[in-house]
């Protein structure tokens, strides 16, 4: 069964005093990309939520939302980086020596420093606790994006079918109607031979090997071969279970080209309303499988 590749899913777990929630949006994309929006202290968790969503899925951009409560108050704690203002008050002496500049160092400019405090959240005896509801958490958003993103799937893949289908008929008149053309040649060119000359001697046998020269040329035998192979492979991944949106995506580009080849062969009137319904089917299915996994 296909797999869309849009989707949303949603997953919760709870503790004593903790509840982790965990939001996954899926969108369309070329490849996994995997954009992540945490709070600050579980950031060290983020490259394991990161690998466990490349795991499970292939293709998409999944937009991670991981929300944390508490029962209790954070507390936190300011850190002052001394080395840094140590460093700092050397190099404006430094400044002040060399250039012979009058003037004090006060408190105005150290707290000027950039980064000169951090304010750190003090861990809870609670907190060993977060990455495993984390994980729960995300595992059952993870499940629940699959869900929606099968069933969202599975009604494309029957939209996609009767797509094929509708090719395969509209094939099968191009295929039947093919050979009434080059009859149809035939008696035109006979007859505009007769309407610019009506004395010249008509050669029978040099008709017929211009018509056979212009049936050679005009066969369109390979193309059909090639675009009923298609069609077939088409039909086998969107019955399978392995991601197959790129496969699609190239099939549905050769498609485009094997009937561009017929159309230019064919360049009959009572032919080409057939063939760009076919180009039409062709160009909504190649848009559809830009959403599938």
């Amino acid at each position: 069964m296909i797999r869309s590749m849009t989707g949303y899913g949603y997953g919760e777990a709870e503790g004593d005093n903790l509840e982790v929630r965990v939001e996954i949006r899926s969108l369309n994309h070329r490849f996994c990309e995997v954009n992540v929006r945490m709070p600050e202290e579980l950031t060290s968790l983020e490259g394991k939520l990161r690998k466990e969503v490349k795991r499970r899925f292939h293709r998409g951009r999944l937009d991670v939302l991981v929300n944390l409560e508490r029962e209790w108050e954070r507390e936190y704690e300011l850190q002052t980086n001394l080395s840094l203002v140590a460093s700092y008050l050397k190099e404006l002496r430094k400044i002040k020596e060399e250039y012979k500049l009058g003037g004090k160092i006060n408190i105005e400019a150290i707290w000027a420093i950039p980064h000169l405090i951090q304010i750190k959240p003090i861990p809870h005896t609670a907190e060993p606790e977060v990455g495993s509801l984390l994980m729960e958490a995300l595992a059952k958003a993870i499940s629940s994006l699959e869900e929606a993103r099968v069933e969202e799937g599975r009604a494309m893949a029957e939209e996609l079918q009767q797509r094929l289908r509708i090719i395969k008929r509209l094939l099968q008149s191009v295929e039947a109607e093919a050979p009434r053309v080059h009859k149809d040649y035939y008696h035109r060119l006979k007859e505009r031979v007769k309407k610019y000359n009506s004395e010249l001697k008509l050669d029978e046998d040099r008709l017929l090997q211009e018509v056979v020269y212009y049936a050679e040329k005009g066969d369109i035998t390979e193309e059909l071969v090639r675009i009923k192979s298609h069609l077939e492979q088409c039909e086998q991944l969107l019955s399978g279970d392995e991601p197959c949106g790129k496969k699609l995506d190239f099939i549905s580009q050769e498609l485009f080209r094997e009937l561009n080849a017929i159309a230019s062969k064919l360049r009959a009137p009572g032919l080409m309303p057939n063939i760009l319904t076919i180009k039409s089917e062709v160009e909504k299915l190649r848009e559809q499988v830009q959403n599938i996994e």
